[in-house]
């Protein structure tokens, strides 16, 4: 079970990891807007403290955490760049 919590927890750290660099790219995007720009910053920095917690857990169990993001997400923000 401890090898299937810890595949289960790196795949969701793995989406934390793209939805903060895509939170991130959108508070660049926005950036002469500071209220869009001073909310995309606090969820990156939300998801930021939810890829610790979930690489915490996977270092107690034991396993490897993940420590970036997926292809998919890595290939979205490479195609939403302006």
């Amino acid at each position: 079970m401890t090898n299937n919590e810890i595949g289960a927890l790196n795949d969701v750290t793995k989406m934390l990891i793209d939805s903060q660099k895509g939170y991130e790219m959108a508070a660049e995007v926005v950036d002469e807007n500071h209220h869009l720009n001073e909310a995309f910053k606090n969820r990156a920095t939300q998801r930021g403290a939810l890829v610790t917690k979930f690489q915490q857990r996977v270092r107690t169990l034991g396993g490897e955490p993940q420590t970036e993001g997926g292809v998919l997400g890595s290939l979205h923000r490479s195609m939403t760049e302006f």
